[in-house]
């Protein structure tokens, strides 16, 4: 195949971009910003395309000259300030958006895979999917709240339109809370974070103090995240518009952070109760995907439990740091 995977610097882009590679697809990273490290061993087998997704002509262009079949629309921005000021985010992560479809309409590009966010899931407190039974949640249950998540819920929409008209195939991917090294390559926050932010203390042996330990949530490695978009560029079909990547089951966020002391034996995590460890992030909100139309139609089963997820976690993370260390290297915090 080949691939343009817009956004492919950013944190779910880089793996995606790692294993279409490593399965010998070529692959053109469309994107505004250069590799921070993640990609540094490949950086002779891919194309990496500057570019801005308001140039529709450098889109068009862009997909003409490497012979793209598939898209994979990652590129958005996520910066706090536009929480409150949306124009911009609205200009990249509709219109830009809008952009990626139309190009590969205008081309022929037959298949779109759009990067979504579980963000569009609506408020599950006092429902089925919420405390205490936490029912994987299906795909038709939306609701964003933030400018974010209404625009990439729009762009869903959008996506599914141009499938109705015949322009292309198309899916939409949902990702649960995802952890993973690459996280350190953007500051934004989220509920996902947190229990970033637990591995990253207990890897670089910082101590820390949080509550929240009886929440349950849905975390997924970062690398099962690519596998499921890589997955969905390759198989055959796609019989449904939106699909959703998640564990598979909800984990106690206590035994997650045990998890974490079981992978790192330094690690000083102190852990109270409570069901909201995310507070202080935007919009969190707790709940599990149901991820039975990606198992059935994708394929999709995480490969990565907790503790092989941690051990590959801290593996890659001492990867990147060496390589940003390396004289010559820009230097990454």
């Amino acid at each position: 195949m080949n691939v343009l995977v817009t956004g492919g610097t950013g944190i779910i882009g880089v793996n995606v971009v790692r294993q279409l590679v490593e399965r010998g697809d070529r692959v053109a990273v469309f994107d505004r910003k250069t590799d921070s490290g993640f990609l540094h061993d490949l950086a002779e087998a891919y194309v990496h395309v500057p570019g801005d997704l308001l140039d529709l002509p450098w889109l068009i262009e862009t997909i003409q000259e490497h012979r793209i079949d598939r898209i994979v629309h990652l590129g958005a921005v996520m910066a706090p300030h536009h929480g409150t000021h949306p124009y911009m985010m609205s200009k990249i992560n509709l219109e830009g958006t809008l952009n990626v479809f139309e190009a590969a309409k205008l081309c022929g590009v037959p298949r779109v895979i759009f990067g979504s966010t579980r963000g569009v899931i609506a408020r599950t407190e006092g429902t089925e999917y919420g405390h205490p039974s936490y029912k994987p949640v299906p795909a038709s249950f939306t609701g964003p709240r933030l400018p974010l998540t209404i625009l990439k819920r729009a762009a869903e929409e959008l996506g599914v339109s141009y499938a109705r008209n015949g322009f292309f195939e198309f899916c939409a991917v949902r990702f649960a809370d995802f952890y993973g090294a690459e996280r350190v390559i953007k500051p934004e926050r989220s509920q996902a974070n947190v229990f970033n932010d637990v591995i990253l203390a207990a890897c670089r042996g910082r101590s820390m103090s949080l509550a929240g330990g009886d929440q349950v949530f849905d975390p997924i490695y970062i690398h099962d995240c690519g596998a499921g978009v890589v997955a969905a560029c390759t198989v055959q079909t796609l019989p449904a518009k939106v699909y959703q990547l998640g564990g598979g089951r909800g984990v106690r966020f206590a035994d997650a952070v045990e998890a974490v002391r079981r992978a790192f034996p330094k690690a000083q995590i102190d852990l109270e109760g409570g069901f909201d460890f995310a507070q202080g992030e935007k919009d969190p909100n707790y709940c599990v995907l149901d991820i039975e139309e990606a198992r059935r139609d994708l394929g999709f089963e995480p490969a990565y439990d907790l503790a092989a997820g941690l051990k590959d976690f801290a593996a890659v993370l001492q990867r990147f740091e060496t390589t940003a260390a390396q004289p010559g290297e820009p230097a990454t915090t």
